[in-house]
């Protein structure tokens, strides 16, 4: 599977790969695509074999300009029944964009086939209709789930004219059953019944948003009964789960995962203006950068802990062979992961097991804790907690947030925005039909007992960050707060 980049139609192609950088809640961790793999990403080009969709990447001087957002799309983010057949794809902006090129990602099965390469209408047919709108002739299949990501990390050909960046959407969709298609009715029947039995005795988050749950599964009982397929069910339940939506509660289909649309705030950082602001900057990978700033303060950035954090460590001991007066910790970008790589990281800023949380655990229709969640420290990689500060915002969310209260437990100083408030810890119940129903099974707290679900972490300085600001406040806060 490969991404291809090309500028505009008839332009250049370059084919290489690239990781999915969606982010899956799963638990006090966090899976990048679905399952435990990557998703393979696919750009369209010319060549059949290939079917990616053209990326044209634009180099433009760093911007300061307020990033494009997308406001509008058609078919709407998560619609369900569509007719099978051809349509277009529309994606309207906020903004006028530089109709030189786009960047639309995706992979496998789920990734729409392209009419104009098909030979419907014209090839032409995929590009910019106006200053603001995009257009995209697709193929559908009946029955199929369809996910297409606009820019991507890989990717960033969707920009405005000043050159900034669009933010990455994720837009995902679904087609109606064929005709005639029969309803697997028994299992169905057992699949309901083990759902609403997890929903009541082990989901942790169950009561938060005050659904009447009587209610909306006696709207949906009919259409999950009726479903033909295993993904069938999976969109109609996860219809029903809606009226609650929380990252922590979604359903699966093998790897295609069926998650409840909850729109992640932005982060109140521009991550493309960031190698201008720091000082020597260098990617170690797409997740961990590092840099200097001034007074003698080291820079470290973890947007994910994923499998590509496990170079943090390696990376701050390379920062403190140069024996800075302080350090600037950048995870405002990091919506979670495996919380073990996290712990590994705080793990340097500690001398002693340290509890940094508390979790209340949902099982058997029973309550059950709160139990101490404990650091450990990490001896070959030692740094005063004192003189570091953390940059943390409203993207930070999960095991991201537990590393918050893991430095805060540690006299870090957190700075920016409070956390998005989202930890549960979810665990699968497998239905019987194919679907498998992840639900959040705890109620993650700081020592003080204050939930983070809902509330999230806040921070020791706050500092906003308006649209549109040219520079960094939160990162200059952090300086004038380690200034010696």
């Amino acid at each position: 599977m490969a991404s291809g980049e090309g500028a505009g139609r008839g332009g250049r192609h370059a084919v290489t790969e690239a990781p999915s950088r969606r982010t899956i809640p799963f638990g006090d961790r966090q899976r990048r695509g679905a399952a435990t793999r990557p998703d393979p990403v696919l750009s369209y080009s010319s060549t059949p074999a290939t079917r990616v969709l053209l990326a044209a990447l634009l180099t433009a001087a760093l911007a300061q300009a307020a990033p494009p957002r997308v406001v509008r799309t058609d078919p709407a983010p998560d619609a369900v029944d569509l007719a099978a057949g051809t349509r277009e794809l529309v994606v309207t902006f906020d903004q006028p964009m530089a109709r030189a090129g786009w960047s639309v990602v995706g992979g496998g099965s789920h990734f729409p086939r392209d009419a104009g390469a098909m030979g419907w209408r014209d090839a032409g047919a995929m590009g910019w209709r106006d200053a603001r709108t995009f257009v995209w002739p697709v193929q559908l299949r009946a029955d199929q789930d369809y996910a297409v990501q606009l820019n991507h990390a890989c990717c960033q050909g969707f920009t405005n004219v000043a050159g900034e960046p669009a933010v990455p959407f994720h837009l995902t969709f679904s087609t109606a059953q064929a005709p005639g298609a029969r309803p697997t009715t028994r299992l169905n029947e057992q699949a309901l019944t083990t759902l609403r039995t997890g929903l009541d005795d082990a989901d942790a988050h169950r009561d938060l948003a005050g659904v009447d749950w009587d209610a909306r599964f006696a709207a949906y009982t009919p259409a999950l009964l009726a479903s033909a397929s295993p993904g069938g069910f999976a969109r109609t339940a996860r219809a029903l789960l809606a009226a609650a939506p929380d990252a922590h509660r979604w359903l699966s289909v093998g790897a295609t995962v069926y998650a409840p649309r909850t729109e992640p705030p932005a982060p109140n950082v521009v991550p493309a203006r960031l190698p201008g602001l720091v000082g020597a900057w260098s990617d170690t990978n797409d997740v961990v950068s590092t840099g200097t700033l001034a007074d003698g303060v080291a820079y470290l950035r973890v947007a994910a802990w994923d499998a590509g954090s496990r170079a943090a460590v390696p990376a701050l001991r390379r920062l403190l062979a140069g024996a800075p007066h302080a350090l600037v910790l950048d995870v405002r970008e990091n919506s979670g992961g495996d919380e073990a790589l996290a712990q590994a990281l705080a793990g340097c800023f500690v001398g002693r097991d340290t509890v940094y949380a508390q979790a209340t655990i949902r099982e058997g229709a029973a309550w059950s804790g709160p139990f101490p969640r404990t650091l450990a420290p990490a001896p070959a990689c030692t740094f005063p907690a004192a003189r570091t500060a953390v940059l943390t915002g409203p993207a930070v969310a999960s095991s991201a947030e537990s590393f918050l209260l893991m430095l805060r437990a540690a006299s870090a100083t957190l700075v920016g925005a409070p956390s998005a408030g989202s930890s549960g810890r979810p665990v699968p119940h497998r239905l019987g039909n194919g679907v498998t129903a992840w639900l959040p099974s705890w109620i993650d707290a700081a020592p003080d007992g204050t939930p983070v679900e809902g509330h999230g972490v806040l921070p020791d300085h706050a500092v906003a960050f308006p649209d549109g600001t040219p520079d960094d406040p939160v990162l200059a806060a952090a300086l004038a707060v380690l200034a010696p």
